[in-house]
């Protein structure tokens, strides 16, 4: 019952963003300040990473609770990480270099910020096509060391968010202890297995 509600939990930010872009279209005015574009292409960012971090709880959640339903809960959340990414990476392209390909490969290769971030975009892309049944069956053990890439994801996500900052680092903290603290479980529970406790 609870993966069936994900679906719809995870599409509410996209709806929400929708809405605001109607009601300023009708208002005649902006809902995203004097610089939508900006403000766009940070929100789809922020709600990428907010859905990486809850993907990332689902596995010591279920071992608190001894949920059932949360691999399938976590894949949706991890499909939802994709698209929100998706739309910030096209947003940025689209809003603020305006299709220019010249100008988003020179970000590239000169800001970090940029880098990392299409860095951790194109990372994503893998783990996305493979989160089928079907496939994951396929890979056998090769689909749960690819997966493993996502905690290689969330330190490229944390620097991106950082370098990416220029005024107020409230949410680049916030990520940073959420991450740092997830990645710190997952290293402890795989140093358990292999008997180092």
């Amino acid at each position: 019952m609870l993966a069936r509600i994900f679906p719809v939990f995870c599409l509410v930010p996209f709806f929400f963003v929708l809405s605001k872009i109607i009601w300023g279209e009708l208002q005649d005015e902006s809902a995203f300040g004097p610089d939508p574009g900006k403000e766009l292409v940070l929100l789809f960012g922020e709600i990428a990473v907010i859905c990486l971090i809850i993907t990332l709880m689902v596995s010591p959640l279920r071992n608190l609770f001894h949920v059932r339903c949360f691999p399938e809960a976590r894949r949706i959340l991890g499909l939802s990480v994709f698209f929100y990414a998706t739309l910030h990476f096209f947003s940025y392209i689209a809003l603020l270099k305006g299709l220019d390909f010249k100008e988003f490969v020179i970000d590239l290769e000169t800001k970090t910020h940029i880098f990392m971030g299409f860095f951790s975009y194109c990372m994503l892309i893998p783990l996305a096509f493979t989160s089928s049944d079907s496939i994951m069956k396929r890979l056998k053990y090769r689909w749960k060391i690819l997966h493993g890439l996502v905690y290689l994801i969330s330190g490229s996500v944390i620097i991106h968010v950082f370098v990416s900052v220029r005024d107020s680092f409230q949410f680049a903290y916030f990520c940073s202890f959420c991450l740092g603290a997830l990645l710190l479980y997952r290293i402890l529970k795989s140093m358990r297995k292999l008997s180092f406790f």
